[in-house]
């Protein structure tokens, strides 16, 4: 069955009155629902006898199969259940160019997922809350391309919690989400079935977990892998950006401005496994080490190394400023953070296991940069003050003047470092402070 409505917020399905949810998909049905708002949706009161699926789903249950595109969820709940604006239970869901937001339940704010496999694509998860998954509960195959998530808030998993199944995000950014573990997303210790779970070209900021993860915290024995991505000013009891006690490998990443108030200002791991870094930049942390337990690093900059637990390559750079920009749009999908003129960053990565793109989709070149950051480079162009001339002794009667202007056209330059040096012999030179 389709239903077509006239756009999002223009036709409208409200179940207030009724005291449940709005649509229910049985296990042979097929529901496609395109431009429209489905709200005022409550299983809440559903489960009498004790059979708490009825409670399952606040605005749609789906056991079939399930396609949302232009449609927005807001204003469910499923109280003492999953999924309080959609629940899809051993099902297929699709949701695209929608808004999931306002709904809650007890896992799965927005979403909830018990098995199946779950597409979302272009959608915005935003204030939803849960006790797990403020805005997704997911226990199947969960993908989540070219979506955001802002202000949702769980105990565990600020924006996800994953307890189970293949987890894949790209292309995502999560921003001001909240949760005791796992700012933005938690990997639950329940996650024991070997899948896999991927994070890349994602941006996490001002993301908070007032005990571990300020973005992430990976508590699974599943793998998890995250690359091209950028996590910035994000904040948690230990690991700023994220705590781990699973397994976790980095690369080609961009930490920066993430706070800890006990251990890992970017990182903490507890686990006796040692966390692989590869092409990536930590940065601007608090004033404890960068990272926190036992790390291997190759081709990285580390501005604040910790004492002990970090082993590193002669191609890592310690103690370094790496001279970036402030988190914001310099091309691409998502907000990242470009290395301004001088960083020693810019030609000092490894392209070797490193995804041949930056974050933005940029092709990384030649000797690569190490961070989610692939610098286009630098020109410098006459602005005034050529084609003069001088005695061998005197000076030119006007100052020569240079411009400095990056490849590409929105990347920044103001902040970076130029470094000026005059002949040995010969024609001298002197330099006034440029802007």
């Amino acid at each position: 069955m389709t239903v077509r409505g006239a756009g999002a917020g223009q036709t409208i399905i409200n179940a207030s009155a009724l005291g449940d949810r709005v649509f229910d998909v049985l296990s042979s049905g097929h529901l496609h629902l395109v431009g429209i708002t489905i709200t005022g949706g409550n299983s809440s009161k559903d489960g009498a006898g004790g059979n708490s699926f009825d409670t399952y789903g606040g605005g749609i249950r789906n056991q079939g199969t399930l396609t949302l595109d232009n449609v927005d969820v807001t204003g469910n709940k499923a109280g003492g259940g999953d999924g309080g604006g959609v629940e899809s239970f051993d099902a297929s869901t699709t949701i695209t160019n929608s808004t999931i937001e306002n709904n809650s339940a007890l896992l799965g704010g927005g979403l909830g997922g018990a098995g199946g496999n779950i597409q979302i694509g272009n959608t915005a998860f935003n204030n939803n809350t849960a006790t797990q998954g403020g805005a997704i509960g997911n226990q199947g195959s969960l993908t989540i391309l070219d979506s955001s998530f802002s202000g949702n808030k769980a105990t565990t998993g600020g924006a996800v919690d994953n307890l189970g199944g293949q987890f894949s995000a790209s292309g995502d950014s999560f921003t001001n989400n909240r949760a005791a573990n796992g700012g933005a997303i938690y990997f639950d210790a329940l996650s024991t079935d070997n899948s896999p779970n991927t994070v890349t070209a994602s941006t996490f900021s001002n993301n908070l977990a007032t005990q571990s993860g300020g973005a992430i915290d990976n508590a699974s024995t599943n793998a998890l892998t995250l690359s091209d991505s950028t996590l910035a000013t994000n904040e948690a009891g230990a690991g700023g950006a994220i705590g781990n006690s699973g397994s976790l490998t980095v690369t080609s990443s961009t930490f920066s401005g993430n706070l800890s108030k006990t251990a890992g200002g970017t990182i903490s791991n507890t686990s006796s496994n040692a966390v692989q870094l590869t092409n990536v930049l930590v940065a601007h942390s608090n004033s404890i080490a960068d990272l926190s337990g036992l790390f291997n690093a190759s081709y990285s900059l580390i501005q604040k190394p910790p004492a002990s637990g970090l082993t590193a390559d002669s191609n890592t750079l310690l103690n370094v400023n790496p001279l970036l920009a402030r988190l914001g749009n310099y091309g691409g999908p998502t907000q990242t953070m470009a290395l301004l003129p001088g960083s020693p960053a810019i030609d000092a990565g490894t392209l070797a296991g490193t995804p041949t793109t930056d974050q933005r989709g940029q092709q990384r070149v030649g000797q690569v940069d190490i961070g989610a950051f692939e610098s286009s480079g630098f020109q410098l162009l006459t602005t005034s003050g050529d084609n003069q001339s001088a005695p061998l002794t005197g000076a030119f009667a006007a100052p020569l003047v240079v411009t400095v202007k990056p490849v590409h056209s929105q990347e920044p330059v103001a902040g970076g470092q130029i470094s000026w040096s005059a002949p040995a012999s010969g024609a001298g030179a002197s330099f006034s402070a440029g802007t």
